[in-house]
């Protein structure tokens, strides 16, 4: 692999679409993961567990569960926030998160304390409290302890590095540094889906396409494919009345414009956006 957090002898294997599939340290095999057609991980294989992952219309990790059905952990979200941690036989654990939605701190249902962390600026987080484990960093980032790296749907992230493992499907379109974690301004960005920033614009693009997908029109026919649409007018003129849309659409008044077409929610195939220029310097 191109980084990695591990400083023994590891390889990675990767499949069509360049996603991690199985991990090898000193030739032994510690990993192996599975994606479902839309290239959500839908199951991690390690020495020591299996862990079937679960997901809402929204892409969000909402449950897991063990080979046998058993449930592990189930996840509630207000928005895109992370909420809660349901754990069976244990307690229900509270999130809470920074201005970007990268957790701080976990209290239980006695509001106790159960986990803490510092974190690295790329997002590595050093544990004060661990009473229980917290998989979550970056919004849309999954700790996988047996590599060091976070899962961040399209890639997998180093923390120690601020550098992806593999280069962005996007290509070009999501910067000139085709492995930097938000071009090195981890502060005031995230990736959620690991393809380019700043997310604002991805959410807005995303979810545009998720209200056409739905059959919900704008006035005028703005927002219809193959039409030159600015972010004002997608705002202003669409999905009026819509308070799901409108609420996401929020995240477009930071966008230059929108793209030339819709694009269609995350799958195997990479919507052909064109962000806008970056406000920030390229790294």
């Amino acid at each position: 692999m191109c980084q990695h957090a591990k400083t023994d002898k590891t390889r990675g294997a990767r499949d069509l679409s360049n996603q991690l599939v199985r991990v090898l340290q000193n030739s032994n095999q510690v990993a192996e993961y599975t994606y479902n057609g839309a290239g959500q991980r839908i199951k991690k294989l390690t020495q020591t567990e299996t862990k079937i992952f679960h997901y809402d219309l929204l892409g969000h990790l909402i449950g897991e569960t063990d080979q046998y059905g058993q449930t592990i952990a189930e996840y509630v979200y207000l928005g895109d926030q992370l909420l809660a941690m349901i754990k069976p036989g244990e307690s229900v654990y509270y999130f809470h998160n920074d201005h970007l939605g990268t957790p701080q701190v976990l209290t239980d249902d006695a509001q106790a304390i159960a986990w803490k962390a510092a974190y690295t600026p790329f997002g590595e987080a050093v544990a004060s409290i661990e009473n229980v484990e917290n998989p979550f960093r970056f919004p849309g980032q999954y700790y996988d302890a047996e590599t060091g790296l976070h899962y961040n749907y399209f890639r997998y992230c180093n923390p120690q590095t601020g550098r992806y493992i593999t280069p962005n499907p996007i290509g070009l379109e999501g910067g000139i540094n085709l492995f930097s974690y938000v071009g090195g301004n981890p502060v005031n960005y995230t990736d959620p889906e690991g393809l380019f920033w700043p997310i604002d614009c991805v959410r807005c693009f995303y979810y545009m396409a998720r209200c056409a997908k739905e059959g919900l029109n704008c006035k005028e026919n703005k927002c219809k494919e193959n039409e030159d649409v600015t972010s004002s007018e997608v705002f202003n003129e669409c999905y009026k009345g819509i308070p799901a849309c409108q609420k996401q659409l929020k995240y477009c008044g930071k966008c230059a414009l929108a793209p030339k077409g819709i694009p269609s929610p995350p799958s195997s195939t990479i919507p052909p956006i064109t962000p806008p220029s970056p406000s920030v310097g390229e790294p």
